[in-house]
């Protein structure tokens, strides 16, 4: 939780960040678009989504980009508790998180809807939802209301992924990675490193999705 607040992913109120609180979708949507250091996108046609609100441009961007999307009514619901499978779902498209898990060692697998199975399995797969405990089962609970705490933690799962170093053939040595948002990785080696093959994405991999670019900085030794 405090690496999320830490990181401006999440917010409290008054001091207090009330763990078991439940997430809205327009919460979900603040935190994407906060993490992913987006910008406001052109005003989608959600009629439940007016101008000058605190979530709009959030909204707005996701939407834009297909990462929100509304009702058969032509709605968000901005103030609709969002569940777990819902929160998988908009996750899994915004940072394109892809891969396969079995479900089966979750009690309550079968209750995972259709249309967030693979949303799901990626985050699992990836170790970004790992279930809690339930009546003694390990269970991911998919249709109850996400707490302000479960997002927290999925968030910071996602943000610590490990970047795996690549075949980066210079004389240095990887100092320490850190993630500045969900889409942006910083490298630091522990000297000068060859800008030709380390500004080559192909030598670099994630734990999770592909890296697109790879720069480095004019301090000769820092890749983002």
């Amino acid at each position: 939780v405090a690496h999320a607040v830490e990181k401006g992913y999440m917010q409290g109120t008054g001091g207090n960040f009330n763990p078991q609180g439940t997430v809205t979708k327009a919460q979900v949507a603040q935190v994407i678009y906060n993490a992913l250091g987006l910008e406001a996108g052109a005003p989608a046609k959600f009629s439940d989504v007016p101008a000058g609100q605190w979530y709009t441009d959030a909204v707005n961007a996701l939407a834009e980009k297909g990462i929100a999307t509304g009702t058969e009514k032509g709605t968000f619901e901005p103030n609709k508790n969002v569940t777990l499978a819902e929160a998988a779902q908009m996750l899994s498209k915004a940072l394109e998180i892809k891969g396969t898990a079995d479900l089966s060692k979750f009690a309550d697998a079968s209750a995972v809807p259709t249309w967030a199975n693979e949303a799901i399995q990626a985050l699992v797969s990836n170790g970004y939802i790992k279930g809690g405990e339930v009546n003694g089962k390990l269970s991911l609970d998919p249709l109850g209301n996400l707490t302000r705490e479960r997002l927290a933690t999925m968030f910071v799962n996602i943000a610590k992924g490990e970047l795996e170093e690549g075949p980066v053939t210079t004389a240095t040595k990887i100092a320490s990675v850190t993630a500045t948002n969900l889409k942006e990785v910083v490298v630091t080696f522990d000297g000068t490193v060859d800008v030709a093959s380390a500004s080559d994405e192909e030598k670099y991999s994630l734990a999770s999705g592909t890296v697109d670019t790879a720069e480095v900085l004019e301090d000769g030794k820092t890749v983002v």
